[in-house]
């Protein structure tokens, strides 16, 4: 991949993303600039769906123990809904917490785990990324023009994907 200059609006633009997000200074490595930025946005739809099935399952535990046979069913039915209820609020509350972060040398992905704290970091060399895809939403309305996911296809064959991101196309843009 060719490298992105660090002239003219890159370097406004580099200056801006340091200026609103300090913490990526502490990101960098070396001479690195930061070229894209984006969040992931939270799951809606997954997370009511997970939040509302597992408040259902748990509800129904609760009321209708006896229903199940045994009461070690029952627990096991409430354990699954509570597991699904936090599923729910992980993907409504913590899931937009992950960001994507495109430098002049690398690709970061920061994901976030299952308490909400920043999880597993991904470094992926731009020179290591063979093509990049932009992944449109079938569902328009619900998303803005630039958002989606993004693909990376690497040299060795793996594919990283990045669903539901914030101005995904702008992030598609840096790395093209």
């Amino acid at each position: 991949m060719a490298q992105t200059s660090q002239t003219g609006t890159g370097r406004y633009y580099s200056g801006m993303l340091l200026r609103q997000h300090p913490w990526l200074k502490e990101r960098l490595r070396g001479e690195e600039y930061p070229v894209a930025f984006s969040y992931r946005k939270p799951e809606l739809a997954a997370g009511i769906s997970l939040a509302f099935i597992g408040g259902f399952a748990i509800l129904d535990a609760l009321f209708h123990l006896p229903a199940f046979g045994s009461a070690w069913i029952g627990l096991l039915v409430m354990a699954g809904g509570a597991a699904l209820l936090y599923g729910g609020v992980w993907a409504l509350c913590f899931a937009g917490r992950a960001y994507l972060l495109v430098t002049s040398e690398r690709v970061v992905y920061q994901k976030v785990d299952l308490l909400g704290r920043p999880g597993r970091q991904i470094s992926i060399p731009r020179g290591e990324i063979r093509r990049v895809r932009f992944l449109k939403s079938t569902v328009m309305y619900r998303m803005g023009r630039s958002d989606g996911g993004i693909a990376m296809l690497l040299k060795n064959g793996r594919t990283v994907s990045v669903s539901n991101v914030r101005d995904a196309e702008n992030i598609f843009g840096a790395l093209r």
